[in-house]
C-alpha cells in the first residue's frame, strides 16, 4: 500500500513539474516593452516574428503577436503637462496630433504582445525555423514563469528575417477587430460596444457585452457602465457643481468622450489586441469642460480588456497639469461605478469575495456589502449565456463609507441615498447590477480618478473557485521575461549572398563590446566607420577590400586612440562605392 502511495505521489510530482504555462493560464495576455527584449533595439519591426516550439513534434510555428510602436511627445494645447506616451496609428486626427514615427525599428518605448496560450517548450539551440536569412542571425528567447508555481513555464523565440510574412491564418486566429464608428471591439469571444446608441453624451465606457457561441449564447446581456457623481469643482472663483442636479447634470454622462473627428486613435489591424485611445473630460450632455481634458485608452485582447487612463485630481496635481497660475479644488461627495446588466441576464449568478452564486431574476436580494479597503475587488457573473468577470484596484481609501453595490430589480430604480426610486437609466431596469459605491470624503481634495478595470469575456457555467484564482492571476501577472540571445548558424558565412545588407549591430544598448555584421554579393572596398552626433569620425574600423559573403567585425568602444568613449548615441556608417548604409550604436557605460 504505501509503495502504491509513493508512486501515486510521484505522479503528482511529475504533472506539476511538466505544467505548461499556455495551458495553466491560457487567457492572459503577455505584453512586453521594449527593454525586455533590448537585444532587437534597432531591428525593423516588420522583421521580427515571433515563434513556438513544440517538443513533442520537434517543429516550429508562428504565433500571433502584434507590435505597437509608441513615441513621447508633449500635449500641444497644454505646454505644462508632462510628455506621455502615444501609440503610433495611422488614424490618428493630425490636427489634434502630429504624431510621426521617425524610427520604425524596435526600441524601449514599443510593446510586444501575444497570448500566453501560444507559448511553446523550451527549442535545443541547435533547432531553427526552416528560413535562409532567419539563421543569420541571433535568435531571441524569451522564458516566462508562472509567478505562483516557478515549475510552470512557457518560452517564446524572436527571430529577424526580411523574407518572413504572417500568414493570414495566423493573423486572424483570434479574429479581433474594431469598427470606429459605433466604437466595437470583437474577437471570436466576444463584441463589446464603447458607445452608447442614440445618445448626443458618449462616456466612452462598456455599453453591450456578448459572449460568442460555443463560449456562450451570443445575447447581448449587458446594459451599460455607469460612474455617477456628485460635487463640485473650484477654479480660481469659479464654481461648477457635477453630477446629479448639478451643471451640468447628466447622471452617468458625468464623463464625455470628444468626437472621432476630435480625437480617436486605433489600432487598424489588429492581431491580438486593440488599442483604442479617445480624449475625455468632465461634462454631461450639453456642454464639455475642456480644461480637464484627459486621455483613456482601452485595451481589447481575445479574452478580455482594460480601461486605463484618467488623472489624479488632487489639487496640485490639476495646478500642475493644467495652469500653475491657477489653484483647483475638487469636492466629491459620493461616487457610483456599477456593471448593469439587462433582462438577458436573467439565470445567470453573481459571486463576488463574500457573496456566492446569487440568482439574477430582476427580484431583489439580501447581499453582503462588504468592501475590504485598500480596494481590490472583483464580480462575476456566470451562467449559460457566458462568463462576464470584472476587477478593479484602487488605492484610494479616503472615504467614509465604501460599499458593494448590487441592485437585482426589474421594477427598476437604485438603492444608493441620493437616487430617487424609478430613476434607474438605460433600460430603467435593474438586473444584477453590481459596482462600488463611496460616500463622502475624508479628505476633501485629494481625489484619484485613475480609472483602471480589467473585465473577462469567457465561456459559460464558472464557479467562484474559478473567479478566485482568476483574481489572483491579474493580481501576480506573468512576469518579465528571463532573456537569452542563441547565436546564428555559424557556416552561414560562407555562404554569399544575393544582396547587399547592413545588419544592426548586437548587442545594442551595449557596455562592452557591439558585433556588426554585414553581407556582400560580390567583392568591394569598404569604409566602415562610427561617428558621433556631431558628424565627427570617431574610429574607422575597416577601410579594406573584402569577399563576397558575409562578415563581422567587432567594437570595443573606444576612439582611433584606444579611448573609451562616453555613454550614448553613435551611427555606424558603412560605405561602399555604389550604395551607403547606417545604424544607430547605443553605448551605455
Amino acid at each position: 500500500m504505501k509503495k502504491v502511495i509513493v508512486f501515486i505521489l510521484l505522479l503528482v510530482v511529475v504533472a506539476v513539474a511538466t505544467e505548461k504555462l499556455s495551458t495553466v493560464r491560457p487567457y492572459e495576455p503577455i505584453v512586453i516593452n521594449g527593454w525586455s527584449a533590448r537585444e532587437y533595439t534597432g531591428v525593423p519591426v516588420n522583421e521580427i516574428f515571433v515563434f513556438a516550439y513544440d517538443s513533442d513534434s520537434e517543429s516550429w510555428s508562428m504565433i500571433p503577436f502584434q507590435i505597437d510602436e509608441r513615441v513621447k511627445l508633449d500635449d500641444p494645447f497644454y505646454e505644462n503637462r508632462a510628455p506621455r506616451h502615444f501609440y503610433v496609428q495611422p488614424n490618428t486626427n493630425s490636427f489634434m496630433y502630429s504624431i510621426t514615427d521617425t524610427l520604425p525599428e524596435w526600441d524601449v518605448d514599443d510593446e510586444l504582445s501575444f497570448m500566453a496560450a501560444d507559448l511553446g517548450d523550451k527549442a535545443p539551440d541547435d533547432s531553427w525555423i526552416d528560413n535562409e536569412e532567419a539563421v543569420t542571425h541571433d535568435r531571441l528567447e524569451l522564458r516566462f514563469v508562472d509567478p505562483l508555481n516557478s515549475d510552470c513555464e512557457g518560452y517564446a523565440y524572436l527571430y529577424r528575417s526580411s523574407t518572413l510574412t504572417m500568414p493570414d491564418s495566423v493573423a486572424t486566429k483570434y479574429g479581433m477587430s474594431f469598427e470606429p464608428y459605433q466604437h466595437i471591439v470583437e474577437s471570436n469571444m466576444y463584441r463589446v460596444r464603447l458607445q452608447r446608441q442614440q445618445t448626443s453624451a458618449q462616456n466612452g465606457l462598456l455599453s453591450n457585452v456578448s459572449i460568442k457561441s460555443p463560449f456562450g449564447t451570443g445575447v447581448d446581456i449587458f446594459d451599460i457602465q455607469k460612474l455617477r457623481f456628485q460635487g463640485s469643482i473650484t477654479r480660481g472663483s469659479f464654481y461648477l457643481p457635477i453630477g446629479k442636479n448639478g451643471t451640468p447634470a447628466g447622471d452617468e454622462d458625468f464623463l464625455v468622450v470628444y468626437d472621432n473627428e476630435d480625437y480617436l486613435s486605433y489600432t487598424a489591424n489588429p492581431v491580438v489586441r486593440v488599442v483604442r485611445e479617445v480624449r475625455q473630460t468632465v461634462g454631461g450632455q450639453n456642454s464639455r469642460i475642456d480644461e480637464f481634458g484627459f486621455y483613456v485608452r482601452t485595451k481589447f485582447y481575445p479574452f478580455s480588456g482594460t480601461i486605463e487612463g484618467g488623472a489624479s485630481l488632487h489639487s496640485d496635481s490639476l495646478s500642475s497639469e493644467l495652469d500653475p497660475g491657477e489653484d483647483y479644488y475638487v469636492e466629491l461627495e459620493y461616487i457610483r461605478q456599477s456593471w448593469d446588466l439587462n433582462a438577458n441576464a436573467a439565470g445567470m449568478r453573481y459571486y463576488n469575495r463574500h457573496n456566492t452564486g446569487i440568482v439574477v431574476d430582476g427580484n431583489p436580494d439580501q447581499v453582503d456589502t462588504s468592501v475590504d479597503v485598500p480596494i481590490s475587488e472583483w464580480n462575476m457573473v456566470s451562467g449559460e449565456q457566458g462568463t462576464f468577470f470584472n476587477y478593479v484596484e484602487l488605492e484610494e481609501s479616503n472615504w467614509q463609507s465604501v460599499q458593494l453595490y448590487y441592485r437585482d430589480n426589474a421594477g427598476g430604480g437604485v438603492s444608493d441615498d441620493i437616487d430617487a426610486e424609478n430613476s434607474d437609466t438605460g433600460d430603467m431596469k435593474s438586473y444584477g447590477d453590481h459596482g462600488l459605491m463611496m460616500h463622502r470624503q475624508t479628505d476633501p481634495g485629494n481625489i484619484n480618478l485613475e480609472l483602471g478595470f480589467i473585465a473577462y469575456f469567457l465561456p459559460a457555467n464558472k464557479d467562484r473557485v474559478f473567479a478566485e484564482k482568476l483574481a489572483t492571476w491579474i493580481q501576480t501577472p506573468i512576469r518579465p521575461p528571463q532573456h537569452r540571445l542563441v547565436a546564428g548558424v555559424d557556416d552561414v558565412a560562407h555562404s554569399v549572398p544575393d544582396a547587399f545588407r547592413l545588419w544592426q549591430n548586437y548587442p545594442n544598448p551595449f557596455n562592452g563590446t557591439t558585433r556588426v555584421r554585414f553581407a556582400l554579393s560580390r567583392p568591394q572596398h569598404l569604409v566602415i566607420s562610427v561617428y558621433d552626433l556631431t558628424g565627427k569620425e570617431v574610429v574607422r574600423l575597416a577601410d579594406d577590400h573584402f569577399p563576397g559573403g558575409v562578415h563581422e567585425l567587432a567594437w570595443a568602444a573606444t576612439n582611433s586612440r584606444g579611448e573609451s568613449v562616453a555613454s550614448g548615441l553613435y551611427i555606424l556608417k558603412l560605405s561602399a562605392a555604389d550604395v551607403v548604409q547606417t545604424r544607430k550604436l547605443v553605448y551605455i557605460r
